[in-house]
Parts: structure tokens; sequence; C-alpha cells
């Protein structure tokens, strides 16, 4: 694994400034940064790794990426952390490649060579193609992953455009070999939506949940986040009011602490490993409130990480209550934790993959989907997490 300061380059202007004279108490004063070519920071014992993306080759209108990461940059160090979290470090910005494909290269192996030392790259900056180049750092190290977005489009694009921000998807859900277990979005707004993308989205057994519902039931949207290992975060999920710093702005959308909630909840997954901040439109944000907005939400998920805690009813069921729901001819197996309140389900694997993924799936969930056993019915997430096993 080469070395990844090969393509990084250190903070410089304006993302410096704040280290000048930092506010005390401040994210300043506790995060290492990238400053000087001839000093890296030293990664042992560090969690979380800020990287700035100023790419947009692959946006479909310029967003001013080159300046993007920075100016994000320049409110978040004068936030205040919840706590003396010094296992943050900021790693400067990626360096945009001769082509797009090189920038590509240049972020798997930063995903890579990040995930072996088990920290989390939280990327801020540039155009959401580059969620593309983070399923390909899992694929080349041959991990299933499950993929969540959060955005009012869902970019499939069409069967023969390039690779760009709206077609994406389509790009990680076509490859071969596939290593894309689950895909899920948060807050597709259905005008702007194709009907037909919607069917083909439930016939694939992914979870897309329309922005009205991700409102409705927002705290059940914590389990679908604990079980994501990827989160791509396009700001146009957000509605213009709140971050009117986006190229395709909507005057609906979630609201800006919505949004801080899902971060947190994002921070707050064991099963997170990596999450980025797309499509910030700096040339837009003519009073810094997107860039304010996108420096919160990183603060909301640092501090989400912080409050990190794993349990599993598989490796101490001392802590855990279990429901038996019984149907006619089968049952489903719930636990819920004494200590958190949070919610799983058992799913039965087919014997034919048991090899892959052993006997039994162990799935988070909702309490909303225990009361749906009970009434009788067999929940939307149990029915698709048997599908995709086939």
């Amino acid at each position: 694994m080469m070395e990844i300061k090969t393509f990084l380059r250190p903070l410089t202007g304006e993302a410096l400034a704040c280290f000048d004279e930092p506010v005390p108490g401040s994210w300043a004063t506790y995060i290492e940064v990238y400053a000087e070519e001839d000093n890296f920071p030293d990664l042992t014992e560090k969690k979380i790794a800020i990287i700035g993306l100023p790419e947009d080759r692959g946006a479909l209108r310029s967003q001013r990426a080159e300046i993007s990461p920075d100016r994000i940059r320049s409110y978040f160090y004068t936030l205040f952390p919840s706590s003396q979290y010094d296992k943050v470090v900021d790693l400067g910005n990626l360096i945009p490649g001769n082509e797009l494909k090189d920038t590509y290269f240049a972020l798997r192996q930063i995903i890579k060579y990040l995930f072996e030392l088990d920290i989390i790259p939280l990327l801020i900056g540039g155009s959401q193609d580059l969620t593309f180049a983070i399923y390909q750092a899992f694929a080349e190290m041959k991990r299933l992953v499950n993929l969540t977005t959060m955005d009012a489009r869902i970019d499939m694009g069409g069967a023969d455009d390039e690779l760009h921000e709206a077609s994406y998807l389509s790009k990680i859900v076509t490859q071969k070999p596939n290593y894309l277990f689950n895909f899920s979005n948060l807050g597709y707004q259905s005008y702007l939506n194709d009907a037909m993308l919607i069917k083909l989205m439930n016939d694939f057994y992914f979870d897309v949940h329309r922005l009205g519902y991700v409102k409705s039931n927002l705290m059940d949207m914590e389990a679908l986040l604990r079980n994501t290992d990827i989160l791509s975060f396009d700001i146009s999920a957000i509605r213009q009011g709140d971050a009117p710093g986006q190229n395709f702005p909507s005057p609906n959308g979630l609201y800006a602490e919505e949004a801080c909630q899902l971060m947190y909840f994002a921070g707050l997954s064991e099963k997170v490993v990596v999450a980025g901040l797309f499509n910030y439109a700096a040339a837009g944000d003519q009073t810094g409130q997107t860039a304010h907005l996108l420096a919160q939400l990183m603060w909301h998920f640092i501090t989400g990480y912080v409050d990190r805690f794993f349990e599993s009813p598989w490796v101490d069921d001392t802590h855990f209550m279990l429901y038996n729901v019984q149907f006619e001819n089968d049952q489903i197996v719930f636990y819920r934790s004494k200590k958190s309140g949070r919610w799983w389900m058992e799913v039965p694997v087919p014997e034919a993959i048991q090899k892959r993924y052993g006997e039994k799936f162990l799935v988070p969930c909702s309490s909303q989907d225990y009361r749906t056993a009970g009434q009788g019915e067999f929940p939307d997430l149990y029915i698709k997490t048997l599908q995709k096993m086939h």
C-alpha cells in the first residue's frame, strides 16, 4: 500500500487562518492538521481523518470545488467540540489528477489505506460522483458494503450516460463483480424522480424513502444508518432556505436540524466507515450559510462517533430483551438493548449461501418493525433482506 501523502496537499490560506489565533477550546485547538509538506501528521491512534475534495469535473455544473473544502473548514474550526477529543486529524486536500480517473484512483488508495488503519475518512467538498471511487475501493478489497445516500434525486442517470454526479449509482449497481449488498436513499422527492425509477429501486429490494416519510419517522432512520458502511450526503437533500449554496436547489428538503440529527446517527453507527458531504456550490453561498451548516454536519458526525459504543446480542445477550414473534409457519426473533433501547432482528439465511453469510443474519431494525410483526405482517426490512440474499 503506497503512502497516501503522495495524493494530498497541505492546508494553506483561508483554512490555516483559523489556527493563527484559534478560539480557546474550539476544534482548532484539538485537531492536528497537515500544514507543512515535510510534516505529515502521525496517524497513530487517530480515528477520523478530515479530507477536502477540490474536484468537480464530474459535476453537471461547476461548484468552485477548488475553494469549497477550505470554506467549510473556516467555519468548522471555530466550533466547540462536545468533549475534549483529540483523535481527529485533518489531512489537507486531495490533489486532483490530470484526468478525473486519476482523482478516482487517488481517492481509492486513500480510502483503502485509512480503512486498514481503522480510520474513518470524513470527506468534504467535491461532486457526488466521487462516491463511485469510494465504492470501488471496497470492491477492490472484495468487501460487501451497504451504501446510503441522502439526496433529493436518485442518481441512476441513463443507461448510456458517462460517469458523473447524476449517473454514478448505475455504474455501482451494474459493475461486475458486484459488492453492493444494499443501497438506501433517504429524502428523495417524488416530483424530482421518474416513477419508473422508484419502481426499479423497489424491484431491486433497495430501501428508498421519500422526504415526507423520513421527516415523519426521523428516529427510525437510526436503524438504517446503523446498517450503513458508506454514507454519501448530497447537500441538495436540504431545502434551499437552509442551504442556498447548491447547484440544484429545491424549496423543499430536509431542515438543517433534521440533517444534523441524521449525521449524528451516522457517526453513532459502529458500521459506518466512510462519510462524504458532497455538491456544495461555494459560488452560490454568498453569506457562508451553507458552509456553516456543513461545518455543523461535520460536528454532529464527530459527536456521534465520540458517543459510539458497540453492542451486539450475539456477542453478549445478557443486556438484551428477546422477543419471539410467531407466525403460522415461521417466527422472527427480535432483540432490544436494555442499555440503548435499539432493536435488531434475525433473518434466516438460505442453506446454499450459509458459507458466505452464516446461518442467520442480524439486521438493525426499528421498534416499528417489531410492531408490524406483532400485527401478523412480515416487516419490509425482513422481506427485502431475504430477497437480497437469493
